[in-house]
């Protein structure tokens, strides 16, 4: 197992600073959790600088419509804090996520389990997450260098159908095992510390 530099957090923190000035009324409520930037420190909160615009607002909306678990964050859920934007509230909001700089999470990676999720991913994977899962322009997320604990509760999601999802995904996604997850998880982790 390698740990990845601590380096990261601190340009998070640095770029944090600076940018949060600048930041949108709406992102107030998300910095909350993600960070004002978008990076944050919570292993089970997505980083979602760098996201899509696309993407953004996809899964927004599918807050909104109940379309995925509403997980309890601080004082909210995701699904009471997307309700309350309106639709130029959840564009602005997408669209300033997205500008932001994708920041590798500093985590520990098993290199052999990573090995067996890169295959995994190269044979179900790869068509729509190019780039090892760090292609913002898939509009599929952004999975190279997210945090593991929640890499791993969105494939369990997913895998038990707790997650709207399109068809060719929930194809793949079905016949995930708990190993296949993990490996999944370390290769998509290892994929930001390059």
């Amino acid at each position: 197992m390698r740990t990845l530099s601590l380096a990261p957090c601190v340009v998070g923190v640095l770029l944090a600073s600076g940018i949060a000035s600048a930041a949108p009324a709406e992102v107030a409520g998300c910095a909350k959790c993600h960070g004002d930037n978008g990076f944050n420190q919570k292993g089970e909160v997505p980083t979602i600088a760098g996201a899509s615009e696309a993407y953004l607002e996809a899964q927004m909306s599918a807050y909104q419509k109940g379309e995925r678990p509403c997980a309890k964050m601080s004082d909210t859920d995701m699904c009471e804090a997307a309700k309350k934007l309106s639709p130029a509230q959840v564009k602005t909001t997408a669209t300033y996520f997205a500008s932001q700089k994708f920041i590798a999470a500093p985590q520990t990676i098993d290199a052999a389990l990573a090995a067996k999720g890169k295959a995994l991913h190269q044979a179900h994977c790869g068509v729509c997450h190019s780039a090892g899962g760090g292609e913002p322009a898939d509009d599929a997320g952004i999975l190279a260098g997210q945090w593991q604990n929640y890499l791993r509760m969105s494939l369990q999601e997913y895998a038990a159908g707790k997650r709207a999802q399109p068809d060719k995904m929930k194809r793949q996604t079905a016949q995930l095992s708990s190993d296949a997850i993990n490996a999944l998880v370390a290769f998509y982790a290892s994929e930001g510390s390059r």
